[in-house]
């Protein structure tokens, strides 16, 4: 994913969803809704999940036709923060990007 995509609504995410605002466009607009999308788990992170996030957020970070990013959680929960079912060895292993999750943070 090195070149911006035309939609980010048709990038091939497993554990998230990307959408534009509004939903029928077809072309990035400046708000971007970013869904966590294990409903079933009520959306605990998993390795999957967070490499899947910092793959969009380096498109993000690279894009400026977008302005504005919205998190938020398919299903009843936003996050129940990490599945305990994967352990969280594998998800420290991605705290070298714990920076570029920051970059975005409450701007």
């Amino acid at each position: 994913m090195s070149s911006l995509p035309s939609s980010y609504s048709s990038l091939p995410f497993k554990d998230i969803s990307v959408s534009h605002v509004p939903a029928s466009c077809s072309a990035p607009t400046k708000v971007i809704v970013v869904t966590l999308n294990r409903p079933n788990k009520y959306n605990a992170a998993t390795e999957g999940m967070l490499i899947e996030l910092v793959r969009v957020y380096e498109l993000f970070s690279k894009d400026d036709r977008v302005k504005v990013i919205v998190m938020t959680g398919a299903g009843k929960a936003f996050c129940a923060g990490a599945d305990l079912d994967v352990g969280f060895s594998k998800l420290l292993a991605n705290k070298s990007n714990e920076a570029l999750a920051n970059g975005f943070r409450d701007r």
